[in-house]
């Protein structure tokens, strides 16, 4: 991370106002607005469902990294 701080670019929340921050190329998005993005995919039948161990543990590890707001979106999917 840089010393300027880094905004959500779905909520506007600054990095000390949530528990992670995704970054991208110029661009970043925090645990709240991921856990409501798998929410809305979920929710209209785009969020990949678990089908073998490898994908099952690569969620989990994504949902560690995220923190513990995405685990329950997560879990349910698989």
């Amino acid at each position: 991370m840089t010393d300027q701080k880094l905004y959500c670019a779905f909520c506007a929340k600054d990095q000390d106002e949530v528990s992670a921050m995704v970054e991208g190329p110029d661009v970043h998005i925090c645990g709240e607005c991921v856990r409501c993005c798998v929410e809305t995919l979920q929710n209209n039948g785009h969020w990949p469902v678990a089908t073998n161990e490898s994908l099952r543990r690569g969620l989990m590890a994504l949902a560690a990294y995220i923190g513990p707001i995405c685990t329950s979106a997560v879990t349910s999917a698989m």
